[in-house]
């Protein structure tokens, strides 16, 4: 559900509003957005369609720890609980 929009020119001004705002709480969901306002950026650079992908489900990285950084199954980003 969506609760908030943020607004801006670049990617540094989205990223440090949603920062500034705590709307960040996860590491997998902070990857995510980098990922996704680089790809909108490349976008808009090349112009070329931009399509947002599905967020990381939470079930997902908390069950397994890890998530696919590469899209390869040989590298992975793991935590580990606290």
């Amino acid at each position: 559900m969506l609760t908030t929009v943020i607004e801006g020119r670049t990617a540094a001004e989205l990223y440090m509003t949603a920062i500034n705002r705590k709307l960040v709480s996860r590491l997998d969901h902070a990857a995510y957005l980098g990922r996704e306002l680089a790809r909108a950026k490349g976008a808009l650079t090349s112009g070329e369609r931009y399509t947002q992908d599905a967020a990381p489900e939470a079930d997902e990285a908390n069950n397994s720890g890890c998530s696919d950084a590469t899209g390869s199954s040989n590298k992975k980003l793991c935590s580990s609980p606290v």
